[in-house]
C-alpha cells in the first residue's frame, strides 16, 4: 500500500506539475510579447523624458523672460513716474509763466498809459510854451549847451504880492 500511496502521490505530482509547465514556443512568444512591451515602454520612457528635459527648458527659458520683463516693467514704471513729475513740473513751470506773462502784460498797459499821459502832458507844455513865448511872456535862450527859460517881469507875481497870478500859474505848469 505504501507503494501504491507513493505512486499515486508521484502521478498527482506529475499531473499538477505537468498543468503548470508551458510548452517552450508559448513561452518564447510570450518573452518577445514582453521584450517587445518593455522595449516600446523604454522608448516611450525616453520620449517622456525627452519631452520633459524639452518642457523644463522652455519652463526656465520662459521664467528668465518673466524675469527680464519684470525688471522692464519696473524700469519703464519708474520712467512714467519720472515723466509724470516732469510734466507735473512743466505745468508748474507753464502756470507761473502766465502768470508772469499776465504781470509783464499789466505793467506794460500801465507804462504805455503813463507814456501816453506824459506825451499829452509834454504838448501841452510845449504849446503853452510855444505861446508864452510868441507872446514875450517868457524868453528861451541857450547858455553852454544849456536851455535858459527866463520870466518876463511882473508875469508871475501882480506888483507888491507874494502869491502867484493866472498867468503865473499857467507859466509854471
Amino acid at each position: 500500500m505504501n507503494r501504491i500511496v507513493c505512486t499515486l502521490a508521484m502521478m498527482l505530482i506529475v499531473f499538477v506539475f505537468s498543468g503548470c509547465l508551458v510548452p517552450k514556443s508559448t513561452y518564447m512568444a510570450l518573452e518577445k510579447d514582453f521584450q517587445d512591451q518593455l522595449a516600446q515602454s523604454n522608448q516611450q520612457l525616453n520620449e517622456f523624458k525627452k519631452q520633459i528635459e524639452r518642457l523644463e527648458s522652455e519652463l526656465n527659458q520662459k521664467k528668465t523672460n518673466l524675469s527680464g520683463l519684470e525688471v522692464e516693467k519696473r524700469k519703464l514704471e519708474t520712467e512714467k513716474l519720472q515723466m509724470s513729475n516732469k510734466i507735473d513740473n512743466i505745468k508748474d513751470s507753464m502756470e507761473q509763466l502766465k502768470q508772469e506773462i499776465h504781470r509783464k502784460q499789466t505793467i506794460i498797459k500801465t507804462q504805455k498809459k503813463v507814456i501816453a499821459q506824459v506825451n499829452e502832458t509834454k504838448s501841452q507844455i510845449e504849446n503853452s510854451l510855444k505861446k508864452q513865448i510868441a507872446s514875450q511872456e517868457i524868453k528861451l535862450e541857450e547858455m553852454e549847451g544849456k536851455l535858459k527859460l527866463t520870466f518876463v517881469d511882473k508875469v508871475l507875481f501882480n506888483s507888491g504880492s507874494a502869491s502867484l497870478n493866472i498867468k503865473g500859474k499857467e507859466a509854471l505848469l
